[in-house]
Formats: structure tokens, sequence, C-alpha cells
């Protein structure tokens, strides 16, 4: 983890909030991108409109009221386990039986970059493809499977998208499940939803736009994989993204930023990855990310990836300037690092140690009951492992807060 900047002190010298607060304040949004639901307005929240999203089968799927996790059979023939050692990241014909009953035809492949990468023979994170003339898995076409290595209590990514629905920010869903490859019985796997087109449609209601993935330790300055879009070829909207943040002359840096980033939701965005201790995200890292350019506007709106390393330091940094291209540029105007340092605040809400642990121990038993199955050892890891986790959240709640009265008191 980043060792804590003084934070404070450069954020107020480069901020000049309480110089120009009551200016400023004038000119903000009154109810910004990024609260809380129904539950939360009645604790003085901002009340936020929600988009009205079509429900289908992947809402119960994704319910974490559910009472179990599913189990999943991934079968694969002697031959084709044979070609998928041989080829780990190409996707390999396999069968997958959900609950013992529900029997499709799929393919497989090894997934994970250098820290959760494993082999086929240990516990390998997966990403599956459903195949079949419409066919889905739950209104899916594709899911990840996530072995957690980096996460052993199989928390992160599931508590992190559950705060991100509570900011009615894009976020993909996740759950959990219990996965068998060939009679091996490799326990518990965080279950995510893909990038696909129901994801999309979920979150934007014109799919014409531009689709981003954010390579490894890839910044807007790089070729990024396009997913969709057309022309394929024609990255002139990323291009001038770039160009916006790259404008030598202040003004006109920021009037050109207006016209192609979505700043509102960027505050938010970026406000979240750095709550969240998302120190291999796209503000620290310019990792693990994505970028949809959204009509009508086309204005570029970041979608956070790969959370699975978060709360990790009570006092990581909320207020000092990260290090991407985009961070930076949004930085350099003063009206806009006081309109995060309020996204911040109005954010914190969603932080509450009490809250984000009543997640937890909801979702707990679900957990619990897989592990017992394995063995007592495992059940003992998981339970030791969830209240080290929720520690975490304890304090990484607090010192988010002890962050807000640094600033505001100048120390």
């Amino acid at each position: 983890m980043k060792p804590v900047p003084a934070t404070a002190i450069r954020f107020l010298a480069l901020c000049s909030i309480f110089c120009t607060a009551a200016a400023i304040t004038a000119q903000q949004p009154k109810t910004p991108a990024g609260t809380a639901g129904k539950d939360d307005t009645k604790k003085g929240l901002p009340k936020v409109t929600k988009p009205v999203i079509k429900r289908d089968e992947s809402d119960l799927f994704f319910d974490p009221a559910r009472p179990q996790i599913p189990f999943l059979k991934i079968e694969l023939t002697p031959e084709n386990m044979a070609k998928w050692k041989a080829a780990p990241r190409t996707y390999t014909p396999a069968v997958m039986i959900e609950n013992e009953k529900n029997k499709f035809d799929v393919e497989v492949k090894v997934k994970g970059s250098a820290g959760s990468t494993r082999d086929i023979d240990d516990k390998p994170a997966i990403t599956m493809k459903i195949k079949g003339k419409d066919v889905k898995f739950h209104a899916m076409d594709k899911i990840h499977l996530n072995n957690s290595v980096q996460d052993p209590a199989f928390m992160c990514e599931w508590l992190c998208a559950s705060i991100l629905k509570d900011a009615n920010y894009p976020h993909t869903r996740v759950t959990h499940a219990r996965v068998m490859l060939n009679g091996r019985d490799l326990g518990i796997f965080v279950l995510k939803e893909s990038f696909e087109e129901e994801w999309m449609k979920r979150h934007f209601p014109d799919l014409t736009g531009s689709f981003y993935e954010g390579g490894f330790l890839q910044d807007i300055d790089q070729k990024l994989v396009k997913h969709s879009g057309d022309p394929a070829e024609d990255n002139s909207d990323l291009t001038g993204l770039l160009n916006a943040c790259r404008e030598p002359d202040e003004k006109k840096r920021w009037a050109e930023l207006e016209k192609v980033l979505d700043i509102d939701k960027f505050l938010t965005f970026m406000a979240m990855e750095l709550m969240m201790c998302h120190w291999d995200g796209y503000s620290e890292k310019h990792n693990n990310y994505r970028i949809y350019f959204a009509p009508p506007s086309k204005k570029a709106i970041f979608v956070p990836h790969g959370m699975d390393q978060m709360f990790g330091d009570a006092n990581y940094s909320v207020f000092h300037v990260p290090d991407s291209i985009v961070a930076n540029a949004v930085f350099s105007r003063k009206e806009w690092r006081f309109a995060y340092f309020e996204r911040v605040k109005q954010l914190t809400p969603l932080f509450s140690p009490a809250r984000l642990n009543a997640k937890v121990d909801a979702l707990y038993p679900r957990l619990a009951a897989i592990a017992k199955t394995t063995s007592p050892a495992a059940a003992q890891q998981l339970d030791e492992q969830i209240r080290n986790f929720k520690d975490r959240v304890l304090k990484r709640g607090d010192g988010i807060v002890q962050q807000i009265r640094d600033v505001q008191s100048g120390k």
C-alpha cells in the first residue's frame, strides 16, 4: 500500500477551499450523481432518481437475499482438458451443470493477471461463455468466476459493487458460486457479470457509443482495446479526451474537458476509487477500468473494474492528486477540486462501517454454509477472514471521516 502523504496540506494548497468556498458552492449541483437508496434518504442522504431498468432473470440471480449460492460443475472431456492445459487462455469447449439440473454447453478459458492467475490444476479464475442459439445463463451470455486468491474473505468485489449500486453508478453485479472442475471441488468463487450487451443495456439507453477496455497499466495515451462503436478503427473520441487533458492553455483545457468528459460522474468515479482504497484502479495506476463515450453527448464515463484488493489501508489518502492523465487534468481546476471535496463528503455516508458490515453479516451465512461442507478448517478460516475484513471496513470508514476533518481544520 501507498504510504500516507501529507494529503490535507497538499489538497488545501491546490484547492484554496476556504477562500473560495462560498462562491464555488453556489455553482455546484445540489444533488450529485452518486448517493444512496430509499433507506438512506431517511438518514439525510441526497435523494437520487435511478434509471428505469427492465428486470430480467439476472436480477433474481444476483439478489443477495437468495438463501443459497449456485453450485456449478464444469466438465471437460480428457481431450478438451488436454487442449485447455496446452492453451489455458484460449476458449475450450466444456459443459456446465448448475445445481445438478440445468445443463449448458459452454466455452472456458483461464483469466486473471499477475496476482490472481493460477494453473488449471490449482484454482484457476475462469471466464465462461454460454453457447447455443438463444441460450442464456440467467439472461447472460458470459460470466467470470474469480478465484479470489487476493481476497480470502470473498467480499471485496461484492461489497464494492453494492456501494456503487447505492451510489447509482455503473458497475458489474457480483454474487458467489461453489465450483467443481472435473470432479475437484474448488470451493467458493466470486461470480461477476461481464461487460456484454446485457450489461450495457442496464446502464446506458444508447449503445452506439465507443466502449474501451483499459489494458494492464495503460492510460488513455495508449492504444486501448475498443469493444463497440463504429467504425472500429476510429479512436477519435479517445484521442479527443487525451488532447483535452493535454491542452496547455488552462481555460481551453477546461472548456474542452467539459465537452468530452462527464465531469460530474468522473468526480464520483475518482472519489469511489480512492475511498475504497482501489490502489490498482484507474486513478492511481491507470489500470482496471473501462470507458464508455455515452451518446448523445458522447462524453466519457469511466467504469471501475478489478476490485478485489480494497479497504486495505485505513488512512489511504482520499485527497492527494492521483497519477492518471484524466485525474490530473480534472484536478488542475480549482472549482473541480472543491467539487471533488464536496463529493467525498456526500458519498461518505455510504461508507458507514455499521451500514457496510450489516451487509457483510447478511451475506456471510451463504458462504459459511459452503465452507462448512468443505472442512472445519475452511469454515474457521473463512470466519477469521470475515472478521478481519469487517475490521478493515470499520477502520476505513473512520479514516475517511478523519481525513475530511483534517482538511476542514487545515491540518
